[in-house]
């Protein structure tokens, strides 16, 4: 088995992917947050700053998903076809009902 900085490449990537994953979730939790807050504000001006605050970072986020599934794609290819086989059978079954 092959090792890069002493740690064994399964148990590299997958802490790569989770680190991007995790990246992923932290920051679109920032999103959701400010947009439930924003629900909950009575003035424009406060609806403005929460939607300004996370400006600069909403479309990062989403850089965070697509590199974390090219790194799933690039350490582990057999689990993320089946992920999104999975996704795609949901998605199908999603439009009948």
């Amino acid at each position: 088995m092959e090792y890069f900085l002493g740690i064994d490449y399964p148990t590299l990537w997958y802490l790569v992917i989770g680190l991007l994953f995790s990246g992923y979730a932290i920051l679109e939790g920032f999103d959701f947050g400010a947009g439930a807050w924003h629900l909950f504000f009575q003035k424009d001006l406060s609806r403005r700053i929460a939607i300004n605050a996370i400006a600069p970072v909403w479309d990062a986020n989403q850089v965070w998903l697509v590199i974390g599934g090219g790194a799933l794609f690039a350490g582990f290819p057999v689990m993320y076809a089946t992920m999104l086989s999975a996704m795609g059978q949901f998605n199908n079954l999603m439009q009948q009902v």
